[in-house]
């Protein structure tokens, strides 16, 4: 399962897309199927980190001789944004206007985040002295930021870590909270973020949610081990998707929860409408070691489980629900790796 944690000190491939809401029929997830699968583009290296905006243009890390170069990638032409010893998690604003990363100028030096408009190419670098600064999400305008901020207790050993909020090229915050890994709903009216408890010597990571309205924050139920990189809103807003022994959807509205699949189900991304989850389920041997991965689609109340990819000769996995019929995926076999769409159409049962 996922290190919480480790986005801020380990290469990862994350793929970053926006969902947008649209009027369609509600189909069942148990009414899909592959039609085709298209190679939308090759990555040159497994520790290549991607972000993938509404619009399909793309975020992409480069690494050459000890050197990370960040480009963006618009209909085959390719902008150079940012060049640093090491860049990280790029990210666009969900209306695709800005973007934002994590960099660091030399391997100890403290982590960084860069803005940069992409239509007037005004640039903002955030930086907090001796503690280190990541994970980073622009609101839906990318009119504000929110990001976390690590220092350490010495008197605890432990690492301590506060999020900041701050309009995108202000310096002032003007909501600081505890916890880390802030991410915006939709509506750029709350911010889910994930606060460690400790129980005795051992830190336990929660899901917790700051409304910007009322000014309070609420710890969700069952949300003990959640938090991170695989937490997702709801296209509305209303809901949140994300992989704490299985995966599991809680209802902010109502309270409640679902799970969903098998303990180690991970990596859940909404459909546009809202009615169903793509999440990645992995097979494992008795030892625990990897042997494949599967793209499965469940309706939102768990019902209707269906898998996609019955591949034995392909690991699939990083879904991004593009549309209501095309589904992104990283595909790994012994061709190498690449970017695939599955493009889906609804079907009748027989």
């Amino acid at each position: 399962m996922k290190e919480l944690f480790a986005l801020l000190g380990i290469f990862i491939i994350p793929l970053y897309g926006q969902e947008i809401i649209q009027q369609r029929p509600i189909i069942s997830a148990g009414q899909l199927k592959i039609l085709e699968r298209v190679d939308f583009w090759e990555l040159p290296s497994i520790k290549t980190e991607v972000a993938i905006a509404k619009d399909r243009r793309i975020a992409q890390i480069e690494r050459k001789k000890g050197m990370c170069y960040l480009y963006l990638i618009s209909k085959g032409a390719k902008r150079l944004i940012a060049q640093a010893q090491r860049i990280y998690h790029p990210v666009f604003s969900p209306d695709g206007s800005k973007m934002a990363y994590g960099f660091r100028t030399e391997r100890k030096a403290k982590g960084q985040i860069g803005i940069v408009d992409l239509q007037t190419g005004k640039k903002r670098i955030i930086r907090q002295g001796g503690k280190n600064v990541g994970w980073v999400s622009l609101s839906s305008s990318g009119d504000s930021v929110a990001y976390g901020v690590e220092s350490k207790e010495a008197e605890f050993k432990r690492r301590k870590y506060h999020i900041e909020i701050c309009p995108t090229w202000e310096d002032n915050p003007w909501v600081v909270l505890k916890g880390n890994v802030p991410i915006w709903s939709p509506k750029s009216d709350k911010i889910a973020y994930t606060r460690i408890e400790y129980e005795g010597i051992r830190g336990v990571p929660y899901i917790w949610v700051y409304d910007l309205k009322t000014k309070r924050s609420l710890k969700l139920k069952n949300s003990k081990g959640g938090g991170g990189m695989d937490l997702r809103w709801s296209p509305i807003g209303v809901k949140i998707a994300d992989s704490i022994e299985g995966i599991i959807i809680f209802d902010l509205e109502s309270g409640d929860t679902v799970r969903i699949g098998k303990f180690e189900d991970h990596s859940p991304t909404w459909s546009p409408d809202g009615s169903k989850l793509a999440f990645v389920r992995p097979y494992l041997t008795e030892k625990g070691e990897l042997l494949n991965e599967d793209i499965f689609v469940v309706n939102e109340d768990g019902s209707d489980l269906r898998n996609l990819t019955t591949t034995p000769d392909v690991v699939e996995n990083r879904p991004i629900w593009l549309s209501p019929n095309e589904i992104l995926v990283r595909a790994e076999s012994r061709k190498g790796i690449q970017i695939e769409i599955l493009k889906l159409n609804p079907w009748k049962r027989r």
